[in-house]
């Protein structure tokens, strides 16, 4: 083998090994840029706030909800009349 076919398998052997230290080094950002966003997702989505919920039937001004952890045995409702007793209800012709 003369020294240029040699000099010739050389440099193709190298050419190869730095396409796969290349793809090595593109496999390792791809999986820490991906681990950063799973990391910034589930902590976003875990420590996210109450949500505000409303009820309203269309007619009159949404009433904010709280939220409470068991059934309401009570005997009195958590939410206002939406009509009050005094005034006729509307109705839509």
């Amino acid at each position: 083998m003369t020294s240029t076919t040699y000099e010739q398998r050389k440099f193709e052997r190298y050419f190869y090994v730095l396409n796969y230290r290349n793809l090595g080094r593109v496999l390792i950002y791809s999986m820490l840029v991906n681990m950063i966003l799973f990391f910034l997702i589930s902590f976003v989505y875990f420590h996210e706030g109450s949500p505000n919920d409303y009820s309203t039937n269309g007619a009159s001004n949404p009433v904010q909800l709280t939220a409470i952890s068991a059934p309401n045995y009570s005997s009195h409702a958590l939410l206002p009349d939406d009509i009050p007793a005094d005034a006729e209800p509307v109705t839509n012709l």
